[in-house]
C-alpha cells in the first residue's frame, strides 16, 4: 500500500473528477419517476450503494468440480482486491455519514486480514466522527488481539466512564 491516507484525504477524493468504482457505476443523480404530490418540483436524489454490495465478494464464492458437479471449495479474492473493496466501503460510509453502515463494515473487517494498521486507523477515525458510536458492538466484531480491538475497547471504556460520571 502506498502511503497512508487520513479520513479527510479520502473525503477530498470525492471532490475530484475521478470517482471511485461504486460511484462511477451509476449516474451522479437520478430523478424520482413520479413527482410527489405535496412537494411540488421533483427532488434530485443521490444514489449510494450499501456496504454489503461492495464487500460481498470478500466472503468468497464456491467452486464446483466439473466432473461431479459438487462444491469443491471456496475461492477468495486476492489480498490487494480485499484491501481495495474494504477501503471503498470505508469511503462510502465516510461520504454518506450512515452510522448503521459502520457496524456492517465492522463485520467485514475479519475477512480482510488480521492486521492492517492503515485500514484500522481509518475505521477508528470514522467511528470517532459519530457522536454515539457503539464501540462495544464494534469491538466484538474485530479480530482478537489486534490494535483496532484494543482501540475500540479503550473508547468503549471511556464512553462508559463518561456515562457513569454524568449520573
Amino acid at each position: 500500500m502506498k502511503g497512508t491516507r487520513t479520513l479527510e484525504e479520502l473525503l477530498e477524493r470525492h471532490k475530484m473528477p475521478k470517482r471511485p468504482r461504486w460511484d462511477a457505476e451509476r449516474p451522479l443523480y437520478y430523478v424520482q419517476p413520479t413527482p410527489p404530490k405535496d412537494c411540488g418540483p421533483w427532488k434530485m436524489n443521490r444514489w449510494f450503494p450499501t456496504v454489503n454490495s461492495i464487500c460481498e465478494p470478500l466472503l468468497g464464492h464456491s467452486v464446483r468440480d466439473r466432473a461431479t458437479g459438487k462444491i469443491d471449495g471456496v475461492r477468495y479474492p486476492p489480498m490487494a482486491a480485499k484491501y481495495r473493496m474494504y477501503r471503498e466501503a470505508l469511503e462510502l460510509v465516510a461520504v454518506t455519514g450512515n452510522r448503521s453502515e459502520l457496524l456492517t463494515i465492522a463485520v467485514y473487517r475479519r475477512n480482510v486480514s488480521l492486521g492492517n494498521l492503515e485500514l484500522d486507523k481509518l475505521l477508528v477515525a470514522l467511528g470517532d466522527r459519530f457522536a454515539d458510536t457503539p464501540w462495544e458492538l464494534i469491538q466484538v466484531r474485530m479480530p482478537h488481539g489486534t490494535w483496532v480491538e484494543a482501540q475500540c475497547m479503550l473508547r468503549a471504556n471511556e464512553a462508559r466512564a463518561v456515562l457513569i460520571a454524568a449520573q
